[in-house]
C-alpha cells in the first residue's frame, strides 16, 4: 500500500516513476539472487567437506528458518487485517480494507498454507498484509529440487545453471507461442518463478567456491566495476532487462562476499532480521498510515507529512522485526544449528 492509493501525491508522480514502480520487484529480484548464492554456497561447502549433502537436515533447516514468520504473516493477512479493517480507526485505508472485504478463504488460504501464494495472488484477490509472501513461496518451491541437483552434480553444475538461465530466457521471450496451450495456473507460476535470478546467484556461488582467484582478478578491473554500477543505475531508472539486472546483482554479491563491497556492523545487523523487515512492513504501513493521517493533515504540509510517515514507518518496522528475531526467530535458529554443519543466520 502507498500514498497514491489514498490520493496523496508521491514520487510516483515524478520522473522517478519507473524507479518507484519497480523498486519492490527489483528488491525481490536481488533477494532471489542472494538466496541462490547463499544456499548453493552452503550446499557446495557441505559437499566439499567430504560428506554427502544431507537432504533431510537441509529441509529441516529451511523449515525452521522460513516457516514461523511466514505463517505469522498468513495469520496477519487472513485474520488480523480483516479484523482491523472493520474498526473506525482504519476507515481511511480504502485499498487494504477493500482487499480484506474481498478475501477468499477457501482456495486462497489453501494455496498460502502450501506455499503457493505466488499463484494465489493471481488466481484470487490479493491478501492485504500477506501478498508479499509470494517470493517466499517461490523460494520454497526452489528448495524442493535444488539440493538434489547440487548433490548429484559436481563439475557439471555450471552447465546445468547456464541451461536453466538461457532456457528460461528463451521460453519467457517466446511464451506467447505456447501460451494458448497452457493453463493459466502454469502461466502464473512461470512468470512468478524467477528462476533466472536464483540460478544466476547459484552460478556466482559455484565460481566463488572454485574460482575465487579469477573473480577477485575481475573485481580489480575498475572499468568493469564502473560499467556494472552504471548498468544498475540505468536499469533502476528505465528497467532495462531482467538478465542484465540478474548478472549485475550477482556481481555485487560476489563483490561483497570477497570483502570488496560495502560491509559494516550496521548492515550486518540489518541483514540478520531482514526477513522480518520484508515480511512485516505491509502491516506496519497499514497501521502507520492510519495513525499519521489522523494527527497530521497532508494538505497542510506534504513534505512534513512524508517525513513523519516514513520515519515512523521505518522505526516501527525495525522495532517489530527486531522483536520478532529476538523472541521468535533466534530461539528457533539456535535449534536449527543442530542440523547444520556450517553456522548460518
Amino acid at each position: 500500500m502507498n500514498c497514491i492509493r489514498i490520493g496523496i501525491p508521491t514520487l510516483y508522480d515524478t520522473y522517478l516513476k519507473t524507479f518507484v514502480n519497480f523498486l519492490g520487484e527489483n528488491g525481490v529480484s536481488v533477494f532471489f539472487a542472494l538466496s541462490g548464492f547463499l544456499i548453493t554456497y552452503l550446499l557446495l561447502a557441505e559437499k566439499e567437506s567430504g560428506k554427502k549433502i544431507n537432504i533431510k537436515k537441509f529441509y529441516i533447516r529451511r523449515v525452521l528458518r522460513i516457516w514461523p514468520v511466514y505463517y505469522i504473516v498468513v495469520i496477519i493477512g487472513f485474520v488480523l487485517i480483516p479484523y482491523l479493517s472493520g474498526l473506525i480507526f482504519f476507515e481511511d485505508q480504502i485499498y487494504y480494507n477493500s482487499l480484506a472485504s474481498q478475501l477468499n478463504w477457501a482456495g486462497n488460504l489453501f494455496l498460502f498454507l502450501l506455499f503457493f501464494s505466488n499463484l494465489a495472488m493471481h488466481l484470487y484477490p490479493k491478501v492485504a498484509g500477506a501478498s508479499q509472501s509470494w517470493s517466499v513461496s517461490v523460494e520454497e518451491q526452489f528448495y524442493v529440487i535444488w539440493p538434489w541437483i547440487v548433490r548429484f552434480t559436481k563439475e557439471k553444475l555450471p552447465y546445468v545453471l547456464i541451461i536453466i538461465i538461457i532456457g528460461y530466457k528463451l521460453l519467457a521471450e517466446n511464451f506467447r507461442y505456447i501460451e494458448p496451450y497452457c493453463g493459466k495456473v502454469f502461466k502464473y507460476w512461470f512468470y512468478t518463478f524467477k528462476v533466472q535470478f536464483l540460478a544466476t546467484g547459484a552460478l556466482g556461488a559455484y565460481f566463488y567456491m572454485y574460482k575465487k582467484t579469477v573473480i577477485i582478478r575481475f573485481q580489480e578491473l575498475k572499468w568493469l566495476n564502473i560499467t556494472i554500477f552504471l548498468l544498475l543505475i540505468i536499469h533502476l531508472l528505465i528497467n532495462l532487462d531482467d538478465m542484465i539486472f540478474a548478472l549485475c546483482s550477482t556481481y555485487l554479491i560476489l563483490l561483497s562476499a570477497s570483502g570488496k563491497g560495502i560491509s559494516n556492523k550496521l548492515l550486518d545487523r540489518i541483514g540478520i532480521f531482514s526477513y522480518g523487515l520484508y515480511m512485516y512492513h505491509p502491516l506496519i504501513m497499514y497501521i502507520v498510515f492510519s495513525i499519521v493521517i489522523k494527527v497530521f493533515n497532508p494538505q497542510n504540509n506534504l513534505f512534513a507529512y512524508n517525513i513523519l510517515l516514513y520515519v515512523l514507518m521505518l522505526a516501527l518496522t525495525f522495532l517489530v522485526s527486531h522483536m520478532s528475531f529476538k523472541y521468535i526467530e533466534k530461539p528457533i535458529l539456535n535449534f536449527k544449528e543442530k542440523f547444520s554443519k556450517f553456522r548460518t543466520q
